[in-house]
């Protein structure tokens, strides 16, 4: 479980943010207890049914397609490097902020309220800036990453927000096991790793509902989903390696 990236699983029916989702090196350390419903001790991703009996879901095809993105943005970020110093978590959270911000604002021009997710709900940038606030008054302004993906349409939105919004999971199991360490607690620069608190599970369940939905209604945007969920992790790796634009 990458910290901030989506939590991969390797079953069907769920953070890496989001992205995520969302380690090695601390895949979610083995013996935590899942604290809300929907979520495991490894933020492993649990949705609603296919929508088409006769066919995987939308979020079964992520899973799957997507996997080797995610596996490469593993290898970047890992709980250990992130634990190992105030510093270090800053830095990550200024990475996060600086590719979060932009996306976001890409992502709120499209038509999510009129076809039923509310996204203003969503947003994570005011989650870290609240944490640097915290822990990094003084800092200078984060650079903003140039390497977005395009998300042109509600599928490609959907694609993009499959990794954010999957990194919330198991972010709480990363806060537990950075927290002493670091003297980090969720109203002291842990915000953005406590998610939606105690509604994390269900929110990611709405997700997962609207995905399925959408996707059965516009069955020709499946591929388009996939493709940009892969594209976001791939330029989210890209930035936080450093070997991206802007870096």
């Amino acid at each position: 479980m990458s910290p901030g990236i989506p939590a991969r699983t390797d079953r069907d029916p769920v953070p890496i943010p989001n992205g995520e989702a969302g380690t090695p090196g601390a895949r979610a350390s083995a013996g935590a207890k899942a604290e809300e419903p929907g979520i495991d001790p490894a933020g492993d991703r649990h949705g609603p049914a296919p929508a088409d009996p006769g066919g995987p879901s939308i979020l079964a095809r992520l899973r799957h397609e997507t996997r080797s993105h995610h596996e490469a943005i593993e290898r970047v970020v890992d709980v250990d490097r992130l634990g190992a110093s105030r510093s270090a978590y800053v830095r990550l959270l200024r990475g996060f902020l600086g590719y979060y911000e932009p996306l976001e604002g890409r992502l709120a021009g499209l038509p999510w309220e009129a076809s039923g997710l509310d996204f203003r709900e969503r947003r994570k940038a005011g989650w870290l800036r609240e944490d640097l606030r915290s822990l990094d008054p003084d800092g200078p302004p984060c650079p903003t990453c140039p390497d977005l993906p395009e998300p042109v349409d509600l599928a490609r939105g959907l694609g993009c927000l499959y990794v954010v919004e999957g990194a919330t999971l198991g972010g709480r199991v990363v806060l537990r096991l950075i927290g002493d360490r670091l003297g980090i607690g969720p109203e002291s620069g842990g915000r953005f790793y406590s998610g939606y608190r105690a509604r994390t599970g269900a929110m990611w369940a709405s997700f997962g509902r609207f995905a399925e939905a959408h996707v059965a209604a516009h069955p020709d945007r499946a591929d388009a989903v996939v493709e940009a969920a892969s594209e976001t992790f791939d330029s989210l790796r890209r930035w936080l390696s450093g070997t991206g634009p802007g870096r």
